[in-house]
């Protein structure tokens, strides 16, 4: 089989409410929470799988004049459908190099940060 390795792929739009708050001077504080409806594939060798579904992000960073510092932090449980291209796949009929077979995938992610806007 192909050995490409394992790749996902993610497209989604976020929507939600965002709060900014500028206490002093430059300084800036902001937050933020979304719900993104996501499509996701996922390439894995000679297998591709595709889900869909709803992931929520929050947010919060800090900025001053150029430099900002942040964390965020990802949620989601799609279902996936994984469709498989390996000629060692047979179905009953003994003829069909194409299978498929669902699963779920939790997926929980923090990141940190650091920014520089000019």
């Amino acid at each position: 089989g192909i050995k490409l390795g394992m790749h996902k792929v993610d497209y989604a739009c976020h929507v939600g409410p965002s709060l900014s708050i500028n206490p002093v001077d430059y300084l800036f504080v902001h937050t933020y929470f979304h719900v993104k409806p996501i499509a996701s594939g996922i390439i894995e060798n000679d297998k591709f799988s595709y889900g869909f579904g709803v992931a929520t992000e929050a947010g919060l960073s800090i900025s001053y004049k150029t430099i900002s510092v942040g964390a965020e932090w990802n949620w989601s449980k799609l279902k996936y459908k994984q469709a498989s291209f390996d000629e060692d796949d047979e179905d009953e009929d003994g003829g069909s190099i194409f299978s498929t077979e669902e699963f779920k995938l939790k997926n929980v992610c923090p990141r940190v940060y650091l920014a520089f806007r000019f």
